[in-house]
């Protein structure tokens, strides 16, 4: 007797088909080419360089680093003035001169502080006087202050070694601990010398409210060579976004033998770029070059997604269909974690793949009003 079993039921991933969760479009081409339009547009016309934020540390520990910077009177570190020199004596008097200017500034309450080198190096017209006037000199001034004129030789003495020694170099103010920080903030070769002038600025003053129009002193923001660096980043990679999104899109159609597939997830793709850099521009002012990397895992990303959606079209296999969104949606679960840190990376990163993600998504489910 032979006992026929049924065989045992498989289990599979219930979800809904591709046709249940796609929507209808009408003229998605031309919304699209108006995204494409809008995100160029927005970018040539309303992007300017980002802040440089993305390194700093949460709000809280910011304060706290800002409030212990006005306690000790720390420079601003962020605008200096560049003073030159042909020589040492020739930078002291350029100093000298500037000192007028800097003075007024911190009378009118728009500078606390500075450093340089002419406050505690005189120049050398200092030692222009001769011998016998810095005795007679010496000597009232030590009767004016009820001393006997006789010390006024020992003064003459060290007056006269000082005017033999040989002039000061900057290995010399390297030597002692009390004039290390003086030497870091020269630079010697052959144009000459050049101090930097680190300036304490009033607390929430972004730059200088007075103007430097003391000769070879120039007035600079120390952030402007970073600022340039990451605006040249930022044009490097949306170059090689829009070469690597042709490249990908010249694979897809080699791949799938279909131009016109392969030229619509491109279409889409350029769409979601233009509306991201649209939203990134009236949400922040500004795309950072963080923000403009996480575009590119948007279109990795999304051509991903668009390619298997696309595949599965007619498909009515549930099981592909929740995959794949189970999948999206773990993704972005993840990038909208990171968009919550306070650390302004990981924030702006997951904001921009969150938004661009989520985009490529909307478009890739709907379907045109019409046959393409």
């Amino acid at each position: 007797m032979t006992t026929l079993l049924p065989p045992p039921k498989s289990v599979n991933l219930r979800g809904a088909s591709f046709g249940a969760v796609s929507f209808r479009l009408p003229h998605k081409p031309l919304i699209e080419y108006a995204l494409i339009l809008v995100g160029v547009v927005s970018v040539l016309a309303f992007n300017r360089p980002p802040p440089i934020t993305l390194f700093q540390p949460p709000a809280h520990v910011l304060t706290e680093i800002q409030d212990m910077g006005e306690k000790l009177s720390l420079p601003s570190k962020t605008y200096a003035v560049l003073v030159r020199g042909r020589s040492l004596p020739e930078l002291l008097a350029h100093e000298k001169a500037l000192q007028t200017t800097l003075d007024l500034a911190i009378q009118n309450g728009q500078l606390i502080s500075y450093r340089m080198l002419a406050q505690h190096l005189p120049p050398d017209h200092a030692y222009a006087l001769p011998v016998d006037d810095f005795r007679q000199r010496a000597r009232a001034a030590l009767g004016q202050a009820g001393m006997s004129a006789d010390f006024a030789d020992q003064q003459v003495q060290a007056y006269e070694q000082a005017t033999l020694l040989a002039p000061i170099q900057h290995q010399d103010l390297q030597r002692f601990t009390e004039t290390r920080a003086m030497a870091e903030r020269l630079m010697v070769s052959e144009n000459g010398w050049q101090e930097t002038v680190d300036l304490t600025l009033p607390p929430h003053t972004p730059q200088p409210a007075f103007q430097i129009n003391t000769p070879n002193a120039e007035l600079v923001n120390r952030l402007d060579p970073v600022q340039n660096t990451l605006n040249t980043l930022r044009t490097q990679i949306a170059t090689w976004l829009m070469v690597g999104l042709v490249g990908g899109v010249a694979i897809l159609a080699l791949g799938l033998r279909d131009w016109k597939q392969a030229l619509r997830i491109f279409r889409t793709s350029c769409a979601v770029l233009g509306a991201s850099a649209c939203i990134l521009l009236i949400t922040y002012g500004a795309i950072s070059m963080f923000q403009m990397i996480a575009m590119v895992l948007v279109v990795g990303i999304g051509v991903d997604y668009s390619l298997i959606l696309t595949r599965i079209r007619t498909d009515t296999n549930e099981t592909a269909t929740a995959s794949v969104f189970i999948c999206a949606t773990t993704t972005l679960i993840a990038f909208f974690v990171l968009s919550l840190s306070q650390v302004q990376v990981l924030h702006q990163m997951g904001v921009a793949v969150l938004i661009g993600l989520g985009l490529m998504l909307c478009l890739t489910l709907s379907k045109s009003g019409h046959p393409e």
